[in-house]
């Protein structure tokens, strides 16, 4: 090797060395702005999506601060604790350079109002508790009961020494409610069968383990069908006693819901 050649090598050698220290002094440059300047120091908090809670509420459930560095945010953390709140359904953090946060929410959308013998609830459409209620305090759709409810605020509730599960309850609530089935009116839960009361004064016993929902429509069959007819529609109409529903004539509703 001639001495150009070793000249042109230790030059290109030293251009490497060079470029090396260039790019790490970039990167400890870039480590001091992020970590020691204020440059990406968060200046403001902005919540989207909520109706229910207030901003102030999910700030504070996400721990965020202003002055808190913009990179430095555990976005999974924060969105785990807005996700604790009681009306929350998802959160999601969002980043914007240089300086904003943004904390986005899918609130919990009141369903249905649930009564048992000690207390009154309202559930969302997953069956969740958000809050205790008076039972003349609301329009949604009620599921009444004769037994206690075991809940938490935040977890899905449960019937106590039931095999009814509250899901479908409000599955069938939800189902009336777009139809627009405005003769239905609430769901009675009695000795482990389910009522269903209707605006003509028939009660509907339904089989549970079945399709709900088809028997609701049969019943609106049946009760116009006796009305044609002009028969009494002041009765029971039971879907638990084989394939097809039996109507049975009774005179005092109350008294028959209750055996």
């Amino acid at each position: 090797m001639d001495r150009k050649q070793r000249i042109e090598k230790k030059k290109k050698r030293r251009r490497v060395i060079f470029n090396i220290l260039l790019f790490l002094l970039a990167v400890m440059s870039s480590a001091y702005i992020i970590i020691y300047t204020e440059v990406f120091n968060v200046k403001e908090i902005q919540v989207y999506g909520n109706k229910q809670m207030t901003e102030t509420e999910i700030i504070e459930l996400s721990g965020l601060n202003i002055g808190d560095n913009l990179l430095r945010i555990e976005k999974r953390i924060s969105e785990n604790r807005v996700a604790t709140g009681v009306m929350i359904k998802e959160a999601e953090i969002k980043r914007k350079l240089p300086d904003i946060i943004q904390i986005h929410v899918i609130e919990r959308q009141e369903a249905v109002f649930m009564m048992d013998p000690t207390q009154a609830i309202i559930l969302d459409y997953e069956g969740i508790p958000l809050k205790y209620s008076e039972a003349d305090a609301n329009n949604l759709p009620m599921i009444r009961l004769d037994r206690e409810l075991t809940f938490r605020l935040g977890e899905m509730v449960s019937i106590d020494n039931s095999d009814i599960k509250v899901l479908p309850l409000i599955e069938l609530l939800y189902y009336i409610k777009i139809n627009g089935f405005d003769y239905v009116g609430h769901i009675d839960i009695r000795n482990n069968q389910v009522f269903v009361t209707t605006s003509y004064g028939t009660l509907i016993k339904l089989d549970y383990r079945s399709n709900m929902k088809y028997q609701i429509l049969f019943t609106k069959e049946i009760i116009n069908d006796r009305m044609k007819n002009n028969q009494d529609i002041l009765g029971l109409i039971d879907f638990t006693r084989g394939e097809n529903p039996v109507y049975i004539d009774f005179d005092d509703m109350e008294v028959k819901l209750e055996e």
